[in-house]
């Protein structure tokens, strides 16, 4: 299971991560685990959350972008409005 997690998160597909990790914890609930495969699981889960974190700065990243656009066409928009009012030449219709 934490394997087809590891490769849903290269591919990030986040869904199937959050399956895969609801369907581990039913499956080794009552478990005994030897180290050896606690040790590995730990590892592909910290390889997970390594993806996870590049994919959170990625898409904040793209938030920013983003935001800074709206701001730039809302500030285009309200230009193109005064330029409308003051001219007479140029009309701008929503």
């Amino acid at each position: 299971m934490a394997s087809i997690a590891k490769e849903a998160a290269e591919q990030g597909r986040w869904d199937l991560v959050g399956e895969c990790y609801r369907e581990r914890e039913i499956a080794i609930a009552g478990a005994s685990l030897v180290p050896q495969e606690t040790e590995r699981l730990l590892a592909i889960d910290r390889q997970i959350e390594e993806r996870a974190l590049v994919a959170q700065k990625a898409l904040a990243s793209l938030m920013h972008q983003s935001s800074a656009i709206r701001r730039r066409l809302k500030g285009l928009r309200q230009g193109i409005g005064a330029l409308s009012a003051d001219s007479g030449t140029i009309v701008f219709e929503a």
